[in-house]
């Protein structure tokens, strides 16, 4: 009864010191392959400049001439700016090196938004250029739209009862987090007669400060001229009603 004991307690003693002995081996393993990678990634770093990948990511980003509108910026697929990097990219790989450079062809759906301008004329006579950004929707005709504005809090079907908005434009608040995406109110405009719209995000986006635009999708059918405004420009707005 004792050798068998002690036969027992041997395998299990055995048993154990393997366990411990496969992890070790695990350990060590995962050790080799980190200190490789770590290795690798040395060895990149010796042949990368991090100061050139700098030079051309600030360079894509504040050069006027890579961008659709030069003073708003946007840079939206398939746009004329999109191409224009596209370019310099293809370019700038083949000069530092790089072999088989190709630019493949893919379909995409365009939307380009060049500019826009704003002029508000007061009772008055006083009058003040805003510069809007558009939401991928309508554009207005080419000669422009000249309307009344109106404004019309959130935008609900509610905020236009006893309100005529037909031919004008509207302003309307957004929080586009919280309530509803900027397609909803666009469309109830535009169910309700009115020429454009003018989004004013009051939360949700572009809350980086009073001064800072938003440009999203649209997630619908393209109907008015959807644009957007800064909350400063907005709050002028009102207090020009």
């Amino acid at each position: 009864m004792k050798s068998k004991k002690r036969l027992s307690l041997a395998i299990a003693i055995l048993l154990i010191l393997s366990i411990f002995t496969g992890c070790g081996n695990q350990e060590s393993a995962s050790m080799e392959e980190e200190i490789g990678d770590l290795g690798r990634y040395s060895a990149y770093l010796d042949y990368a400049d991090v100061n050139y990948a700098y030079d051309i990511a600030y360079k894509l980003t504040t050069e006027l001439e890579f961008f659709n509108n030069p003073e708003l910026g946007g840079r939206n697929s398939g746009s004329d700016a999109e191409h224009k990097v596209a370019d310099f990219l293809a370019t700038e790989m083949e000069s530092i090196g790089l072999q088989d450079v190709s630019k493949d062809e893919f379909s995409a759906v365009k939307w380009q938004f060049n500019s826009s301008e704003l002029t508000i004329l007061t009772p008055e006579g006083e009058s003040k250029v805003l510069k809007p950004y558009s939401y991928a929707s309508g554009a207005t005709p080419a000669e422009g739209i000249t309307a009344e504005l109106v404004y019309v809090g959130e935008g609900t079907m509610y905020d236009y009862e006893n309100i005529d908005v037909e031919g004008k434009v509207v302003l309307v608040d957004i929080n586009q987090r919280e309530n509803w995406w900027v397609t909803y109110p666009t469309l109830e405009a535009a169910f309700h007669g009115a020429a454009a719209i003018i989004n004013n995000n009051v939360g949700g986006f572009a809350e980086l400060n009073d001064d800072t635009m938003n440009c999203q999708d649209m997630c619908g059918p393209v109907t008015i001229p959807s644009l957007n405004i800064s909350r400063n420009d907005a709050n002028y707005l009102k207090i020009m009603k």
